[in-house]
């Protein structure tokens, strides 16, 4: 797949903060024109009326009314030999592929939903390279090798600043079936932890002073053909 000729998806769940701060911050990169358009799984996800406003096509599949509609409580549901998980993820990227047929790269900012990949890396002609943003540093490795700060957001922050961590950082990997342990492409610079702070007082802050910046980054390198 040629990533650099690939437009851009934005899959979020909350404001898509470090989207917001690349184009405040550089409204003039040349790079911003690459994402084609956007995604969210929540109706009332609080980002939808800035991507509308920047005239960017934007699609939604809620969550909640997809659960109520598919008589399920969780996306981990037996449904036949699948779990509900794979289902929805399916309906995400036919939806993402009926849409968007030119864009086969997916950015998740904030987006809460743990997908299934197969779907979209099944067919080897039509494959989506999935970069996750993650607010916390995933080079840190636990005693069984993987990630000691995976996993949601909020609750790897926690975790951080409860094991004496004097520093974070935002990490933008690839995703895999494995949450939060596919390969790490670039992080973002360290911020300093402030212990007068909350964990989620913390994330507000890495969301400009980490998710964004490497946030730009990315985008340079899906660009410029770096990945």
């Amino acid at each position: 797949m040629n990533i650099r000729a690939s437009p851009i998806i934005i899959c979020f769940s909350g404001n898509a903060t470090a989207v917001r701060w690349a184009f405040e911050n550089n409204p003039k990169n040349p790079h911003l024109k690459m994402i084609t358009g956007a995604f969210t799984d929540r109706e009332d996800a609080p980002g939808i009326s800035f991507f509308r406003q920047k005239k960017i096509h934007l699609e939604i599949l809620d969550l909640r009314a997809w659960k109520k509609q598919n008589r399920c409580k969780s996306l981990n549901e037996m449904v036949g030999n699948r779990d509900a998980r794979f289902y929805y993820s399916r309906a995400m990227a036919a939806l993402l592929r009926g849409t968007f047929p030119e864009a086969r790269i997916l950015i998740f900012v904030g987006f809460t939903v743990v997908i299934t990949t197969e779907p979209f890396v099944a067919d080897e002609e039509d494959q989506f390279a999935i970069i996750n943003e993650h607010p916390a540093d995933l080079t840190i490795l636990g005693v069984d090798g993987k990630p000691l700060y995976r996993g949601p957001g909020t609750d790897a922050i926690e975790r951080t600043i409860k094991d004496g961590c004097l520093d974070i950082c935002t990490t933008a990997h690839f995703v895999t079936d494995e949450v939060d342990g596919g390969k790490i492409i670039a992080q973002s610079e360290k911020i300093p932890i402030r212990p007068d702070i909350s964990a989620q007082d913390t994330q507000e802050e890495l969301k400009v002073k980490g998710d964004g910046p490497l946030f730009e980054r990315i985008l340079e390198l899906v660009t410029l053909g770096c990945l």
